[in-house]
């Protein structure tokens, strides 16, 4: 998606890694979202 994904569609080993960093960046987009719509939870962490 972000490095190209037609680069690596040709092996197993590529494609593990493309769906890993995938997940990885879908976790770092989801945590993003809740951060921004939910700035309670760093008002709690920063209390802490």
């Amino acid at each position: 998606m972000l490095f190209g994904a037609n680069g690596f569609a040709g092996d197993g080993v590529g494609n593990g890694l493309l769906l890993g960093m995938k997940l990885f960046y879908l976790a770092l987009f989801i945590l993003g979202v809740i951060l921004t719509f939910f700035p309670i939870s760093i008002d709690v962490t920063g209390r802490q």
